[in-house]
Parts: structure tokens; sequence; C-alpha cells
């Protein structure tokens, strides 16, 4: 036919009465491309519609009667109607051929179809293909309008696009598509899906603001990314090897279970759960960068197993439960409130901002951060082996933080209220084992409690602990009885040390120990020590009372005649003892040890041993005002003379006018007569002053 319109509305293969008068038949299209009417292929075998050179075909309706129908050159555009009704038709379509279905064109494949070949199968914007039958298309498919899978199954072994504001692949209750080539999905197209399975085996591609809704649907993807896109699940389950979201938006909802074996990578995009009845689960490693956020709410439950890195982003949790393998966030934002759990297996922040409201924090490895600026309110947070800060900011309201080993170098952690603490567990080590650190620029403040259970903590140059410090072991350690002689530390637990730096309120209980290196310079302070007033540089000064309690054990370390006293400001009890290690008792002097604030000064000498000098004796004395206590050392002194010694210091000076005096008086005599002399008798003891030669 040279043109279509005189094709007509053709049965074809059929004679005048409309008996099949042959299995095979031809429509041989020479460059008469046009119109034409309906046409109905009654070939029981094979349908032709050839064109030597590529011709367009548009007919109002094309019912399909026939086993195979084969075009070559020839696009095929319908209008009206397509219609398959037989069972295991097979389509064939030369690279130079297409089947298209116009815009207020209908497909409908009520029995299983093959498009075959190497052409291509069009549905138009405006057009509705539907499948209530199994189909397969073994060609490229492109759809811009409604692709409807009603039951059965549609597998697509070549490319699939979806194209278009008006392009729909729909797959219904009871219906699947299976995909073993890529699916793309863009320019506002979408995918819905309700009650159905989809399949992408070849993986799938979302972008320009195209749109995935699935209902009570199971999709799984071998690679799926997604650009400018949006996806909404509910009551669904969704898989997926990898998963790229940039720039989408992604809900998951009520019922839904979405699992990605390959990681999860979500660039400035948000992911949100909203029921508890809502779970992601990354195996593999994911991230989340450039202003990406993920929401948590209504009890929804995350596990990012091969850990979760973000860059300049968000978590807002809420009624969630979010467990990780290492959780690494760089200037990002960790929100989390309203009883949500957070469990990793290792943390690392760096730059980040933390705030958690009524939630947990576990990390069962190391947690380290490094300046950030953290809020814990009415929280608890666990790090289960080393907490290490560096020039951070944390703030604890009714909230309690617990670490097995700690590093602090210059940040601020303030327990604003005494219901806060910051636990030094130790976990059982013993008083030699190092636990905890706190090195220059650490500070802790407020109101709270730093307390210390096991182990060896070490305070040293310019840290401070301005709020209560409390060093108590476990139930489980037992109480030691010390010795007479010097006191291993190493047996005592919790033991702390502290050097040139500042603590808060400090509790000393049974079987602990706090060690002052009175090597070490803090500061200075003007005291009055007998009323007599100078400048002290001090080795540790403490903040608020200082109760050292029964089987408690004060160390002051490293004492010689150059030693930096330890400076309470505040109450001092002593229910313990007093161990003074002097080390340097070559030179005789009397130096200050420690000092604090009561008005009666209780001698509490019988409580202090002093070793590494056998001639040194400790006193306690008071200012003027009877404000201040001193416990006060003699080195290279009797016990007899130490408490005297200020007095023999000032007869010695005594003796200096006398021996002037009787210098004159000698000189005066030597000038008169002998005769005129008289003596008087003077008596001479075997000793001065007792301990004097």
């Amino acid at each position: 036919f040279d043109d279509l319109v005189n094709l007509g509305d053709q049965s074809f293969c059929l004679d005048a009465g409309d008996t099949v008068a042959t299995t095979q038949g031809r429509v041989s299209l020479a460059e008469g491309a046009g119109a034409g009417g309906a046409f109905t292929c009654n070939c029981v075998e094979l349908c032709q519609l050839h064109s030597t050179t590529q011709s367009t075909v548009s007919l109002t309706t094309y019912e399909n009667r026939g086993a195979t129908n084969d075009f070559q050159g020839t696009i095929l555009q319908i209008t009206v109607n397509f219609l398959n009704t037989i069972a295991g038709a097979i389509f064939t379509f030369d690279a130079s051929s297409a089947l298209e279905i116009h815009s207020g064109g209908v497909a409908s494949f009520t029995a299983a179809a093959t498009f075959a070949g190497s052409g291509v199968f069009r549905a138009r914007e405006g057009s509705t293909v539907s499948f209530s039958s199994a189909s397969t298309f073994q060609i490229a498919t492109e759809v811009s309008g409604q692709f409807l899978v009603e039951s059965e199954q549609v597998s697509f072994e070549e490319v699939v696009t979806l194209t278009g504001s008006n392009a729909l692949m729909d797959v219904r209750s009871g219906s699947r598509i299976v995909a073993s080539r890529t699916v793309t999905v863009s320019s506002s197209s979408e995918i819905r899906g309700t009650s159905g399975t989809m399949q992408f085996d070849g993986g799938l591609s979302m972008a320009s603001s195209s749109v995935m809704n699935l209902t009570s649907t199971t999709v799984s993807v071998s690679t799926w990314s997604a650009s400018s896109s949006t996806m909404s699940f509910d009551g669904s389950t969704v898989t997926s090897q990898t998963w790229s979201m940039s720039s989408s938006t992604v809900t998951i909802g009520t019922g839904t279970a979405m699992s990605v074996s390959g990681g999860a990578q979500l660039d400035a995009s948000t992911m949100t759960l909203s029921s508890s009845t809502s779970t992601f689960t990354s195996v593999q490693a994911s991230t989340l960068t450039n202003g990406g956020t993920i929401q948590g709410r209504g009890g929804c439950n995350m596990q990012f197993t091969g850990g979760l890195q973000t860059t300049s982003s968000t978590m807002d949790l809420q009624q969630s439960t979010v467990g990780c393998g290492h959780l690494q966030m760089s200037s990002s934002t960790l929100s989390a409130s309203s009883s949500t759990t957070v469990t990793a297996s290792q943390v690392t922040f760096s730059q980040t901002t933390v705030q958690m409201t009524s939630a947990s924090f576990t990390s069962s490895g190391t947690m380290s951060d490094d300046g950030g600026s953290l809020t814990f309110t009415t929280s608890t947070i666990v790090v289960t082996s080393t907490f290490t800060s560096t020039s951070s900011s944390y703030s604890l309201t009714g909230s309690s933080m617990t670490v097995t080993q700690h590093t602090i170098t210059s940040t601020t952690i303030t327990l604003t209220d005494v219901s806060s603490q910051f636990l030094l567990d130790g976990s059982g080590a013993g008083g030699g084992s190092l636990v905890g650190s706190l090195a220059s620029g650490a500070v802790f403040s407020g109101l709270g409690f730093f307390r210390h259970r096991t182990g060896l903590l070490r305070l040293l140059a310019g840290s401070t602990i301005g709020c209560g410090l409390q060093l108590s072991p476990n139930a489980q350690i037992l109480r030691r009885t010390r010795a007479l002689q010097q006191t291993d530390l190493t047996t005592t637990n919790p033991a702390a040390t502290a050097c040139g730096n500042s603590i808060g309120s400090t509790t000393v209980a049974s079987g602990a120990s706090l060690s002052i290196d009175t090597s070490c310079s803090f500061g200075t302070e003007s005291w009055d020590v007998a009323g007599t007033t100078s400048t002290y540089t001090t080795s540790v000064a403490a903040t608020g009372a200082v109760d050292v309690q029964s089987g408690g054990l004060l160390v002051l370390n490293t004492v010689s005649t150059s030693t930096n006293p330890f400076s309470i400001t505040g109450t001092f009890t002593l229910s313990g003892s007093i161990e003074v290690l002097v080390t340097d008792s070559s030179t005789t002097a009397i130096v200050i040890l420690m000092k604090w604030d009561d008005t009666s000064c209780t001698d509490i000498t019988s409580s202090v041993t002093v070793y590494g000098c056998t001639s040194c004796t400790t006193s306690v004395v008071a200012s003027s005002t009877a404000t201040s206590c001193y416990l006060r050392l003699s080195i290279g002194m009797t016990s007899s003379d130490s408490n005297d010694a200020w007095w023999g210091l000032l007869a010695l000076l005594a003796l200096i006018p006398c021996a002037a005096g009787l210098a004159w008086y000698c000189c005066r005599i030597r000038t008169q007569d002998p005769e005129e002399i008289s003596y008087d008798e003077v008596e001479v003891a075997d000793g001065g002053y007792e301990g004097y030669e």
C-alpha cells in the first residue's frame, strides 16, 4: 500500500465469509506512511507489517489474534486501542521498528505476550498500557503515560525509561514487575505500588523530581540511585544492595522494613522513619553528607551495622532506637530526645554539636571528640572503653556520664546540678593501673560530682576539678589494712594523683587514696601562719571541703624544704590517715604541708606518718585570727624541739644584743683598776636550749 488511506479497515487473513483464508499474511508498505483505520490480524501463525524504508503507520486500532506479529521498518502508532487476546503471542521488532501507544490510546494485554527483537515499545504521554497477564519485554521500553500491571508478572529484559510528568508505572495487588536491566525514572515520573512486587535486578535510577510511592509492596533493587527525588514507603519491604540518594527525600512509614546490604549514601538528602514499626538496616558503612538529615520518630529503629559517617549533617531523633558500628560525625549535629537510645561500637566526634534530652548514649568501644559542644539533660552516657576529649565543652544537667578510662585535655565538663555526675569506673583496675588523666586545660565545674571508682587517676598541671570529687571503690573492692610502712598506692583503689591543678570538694573513701605532688606549682596565696603573713606557692588547690574517711589515705608526696603546700579553701575532716613522703631532709627547715579553713584547729598529727625523715616532726598551728589551720613539718629537728622552734629562733635573736652589751662591759672594766672590780658569781649550765649545741 502506498497510502494507508487505501488500506482502510482490514480483517487480515479472512475471506469474504469471515473465514481464515491463510495462516500467514504480510502488509508491504512502500513509502506510504499515513493514517489507517482498524487493523485486525487473523493470521494464525504470522502477521507481518514490513516497509523497505522506515515508515510511520498510524492506526486507530490494532487487534492481534495470531501467534506472531512481525514489524520491520515500521513505526506503528495506535491512537485508540491495541489489544492482544492470544496467550503466548510474540511481537517482534527490528531496530527500525517501534510500537507506540499515543495520547488517548489504550493497550490491553489480557493474555501473555512477549515483545522481542531490537526495537522500542513506547507508551506516550496520555496513554494507558495495562497488563492482566504475564508479559515480557525483551526490547527497550519508554513510558511517558500510565503503565499498569494489574496481575501476574511483567518482565523487562532491556532498559526501561519513565519520563514526563504523567509517566506512571503502577504495580497493583498480586502483580509483579521484574527488570533485569536498568530502570530509569525522571522528569517527575512516578513508580507506584500497592500490594505488589517490584524486582529491579538491573538497578533503579531516579532523578529530576521523580517519585516512588509504595504501599504494602515488596521491592528489591540491586543498585539504587536517586537525585532530586521523593520516595515514600508504607507497610512495605524494601531491600537494596547499594543505595545512593542525592538531594532526595525518603519517608519510611508504618510497617516498613528497609535494608541495604552494601551501605547507604545520603547526600543533601533527608530520610525519615515515622513509627514504631519503621525499621532501617544498613549492613556496610553508610554516609550522611552536605546538609543531609536522618530523622527518627515514633519509636522507630535504625541499625547502621557497618557504621555511619556524617559530614556537615544532622541526626534528629525522637523516640528512636539507633544502633551503629563506628559512629563518626564531623561538623554535624546529633539531637536526641524522648527516650531515644543510641548505641555504637565506637564513636568519633569532630566539631560536632550533641544535644540529648531524656535519652541514653552508649559506646561499647572508644569515644573521642575534638572541638565539640555536647549538652545532656536527664540523659545517660556510657563509654565502656576509653574516652578521649580535646578542646570540647560538655554540659550535664540531671545526667550521668560513665567512662571506663579517659584522657581529657582542654575540655570543660560542667555538672550543672547535684544530680549530675561524671564517673570514672576503671573497670575494676588496680590502684597502680592508670585509667584516667586530666591534662592542662581540663576543667570540671558545677554542683555535681566527679566520682572515681577504681584504678589510678592523674590530675596534671593546669587541670581543674571545680566540682565535688569522690574517690570511692566498688562494693566488690576489699578494704585493705595498711602496714606501718609507707603504703604501696597500687594497693589503694581508686587512686588519684594531683599535680599543679585545682579540685573541688573531695571525698576519699575507705580503700582509696589521693596523692598530692608537692613539688608541683599551681598558684600563690597569702596566709597568716601563727601571726606571720607570707605568700605561699601552692601545689594543688581544693575549693570546697575535703573528707578523708576512715580507711582513706591522703598522701603528701615529694616533700622537701622547697615543697609547695596543698591548699583547701574549706573544711578538712580526717578520719583516715595522712602519709608524708620526704625526699630531701638534708637541710633544717620548717615547711607548711597543707592549709584548711576552720575556727578550731584539731591536732591531727596522731594520724600523720612521715617517711624518709627520722628527725622530722609535724604540728598543727592556727592563723592569728583563728580562721585557718596549717599542718607544719619540721625537718632536721627532734620531736621535743619541733613545737618550740619558733621560740628558739627568737631566743637566738635575743642573744645578739646581749652579746654586744657584754662586749662593751668587758671593754669598760678592762680599763679599771683590778682592785676596783667586783665579780658576780655566774653559773654556766651544760646546755642552753635543748636541741641546740
